[in-house]
């Protein structure tokens, strides 16, 4: 009993502080800039009041009041003409579609969810979704309001990015910053400049932002929640999901230390089976030697050689920040190789298979060092 008033009384605490505040569930968000500063957005998806989820919760539905006060808010929207549909479809949520442009440095607040806005003193746009504390996303987690959306980002030539933490970047400086949103948690944020259009968007900044559900200044604290214009994030956000593509290089990491057991458990049991002399290990291999133990002492160098190069190249990517799917996925490829020759290796070690999964492999490297040196030659 104590323990659903206690949770109850949370819910009412979300809802007073968040308002109607809405949450995003499955959407697609895309901003296209010009080499001006000026952008198009599109929204279209679906989003859940959390004021209406938190009533759910507590009497399990919509009274008629908050049905009507819904079908009012979704009417409201219509009546901006950049939102194209705004229908409140029952259970507190909203079928939405909403298209617009905007002059450089205009702000915009979409749908109370995520916010694009130029510093006017220093030309700096900062494009992130409203930030949710670790308490509320607590009690929010007890609505089950599970997003599943992308948010896409072009960006012309002339723009510098100074942070970011997308989840996949532009190769060859063609493509998206792109990000996949699976959690409440997950806030997509990036500051960027205008190399040639910073007198423009600074002048511009200080018009008056525009909301989809009416007009709204980023000056004014009651716009919506969080709307006050938030500080430039630092360049370690850009490192948030950079770790991905580490785990295949942790992943190599132990399938070589598996390889040294395995070649210390065959020189052992040689040893104890009289098939070798200890002696002829003192400076290497030396000597005759079981098949076993010359195939294993081998295949353990060759993940000791050009592996080095792909330890590298992943640090280098997680110590500058390049992230891409692409990069994550030829770094897989390269570890599912390198495992597969080993296979092939200390089992019926057929020449060409073992030369085809090895000059693979190193297509992968090659291309993955490409990719690297495309990507930080774009950002300089």
């Amino acid at each position: 009993m104590l323990r659903n008033i206690v949770r109850l009384a949370g819910l009412a605490a979300i809802s007073i502080m968040l308002g109607a505040c809405m949450l995003p569930e499955k959407f697609a968000v895309d901003i296209d800039y010009l080499a001006d500063a000026s952008y198009h957005y599109t929204f279209t998806g679906t989003a859940v009041n959390v004021a209406a989820a938190v009533q759910q919760a507590k009497l399990g539905g919509l009274n008629d009041k908050a049905r009507k006060d819904l079908d009012n808010e979704a009417r409201k929207m219509r009546s901006n003409p950049e939102v194209k549909k705004a229908l409140h479809v029952g259970n507190g949520r909203f079928e939405l579609q909403s298209e617009g442009q905007r002059a450089a440095g205009e702000s915009t607040h979409l749908f109370n969810f995520l916010q694009v806005m130029t510093d006017p003193n220093t030309g700096v746009t900062t494009i992130a979704s409203n930030a949710i504390k670790d308490g509320d996303l607590k009690e929010l987690s007890t609505l089950h309001i599970q997003p599943n959306g992308t948010l896409n980002i072009h960006l012309p030539s002339n723009v510098t990015v100074i942070s970011h933490n997308a989840d996949s970047t532009p190769i060859f400086g063609k493509g998206n910053y792109s990000w996949n949103i699976q959690e409440l948690s997950q806030r997509p944020v990036m500051t960027i400049r205008f190399t040639s259009a910073q007198e423009s968007a600074a002048k511009n900044a200080g018009r008056p932002s525009v909301q989809n559900a009416e007009p709204c200044d980023a000056k004014d604290a009651d716009c919506a929640p969080d709307a006050v214009r938030p500080e430039p994030p630092q360049r370690s956000l850009r490192m948030l999901n950079a770790t991905t593509i580490l785990w295949p290089l942790f992943a190599l990491a132990a399938w070589t230390m598996c390889m040294a057991l395995n070649l210390a458990f065959r020189r052992v049991r040689a040893t104890l089976r009289d098939e070798a002399d200890i002696a002829q290990f003192a400076y290497g291999e030396s000597g005759p030697l079981p098949e076993a133990i010359i195939l294993a002492n081998r295949n353990y160098m060759n993940l000791l050689e050009l592996p080095m190069l792909f330890y590298v190249v992943c640090v280098m990517i997680y110590v500058t920040g390049v992230q891409s799917t692409w990069l994550v996925t030829l770094a897989w490829a390269y570890v599912v190789l390198r495992v597969l020759h080993t296979f092939v290796h200390l089992s019926y070690n057929d020449v060409l298979h073992r030369f085809a999964l090895f000059a693979a492999s190193n297509v992968i490297l090659t291309v993955q060092w490409l990719l690297l040196a495309a990507a930080l030659f774009a950002q300089a």
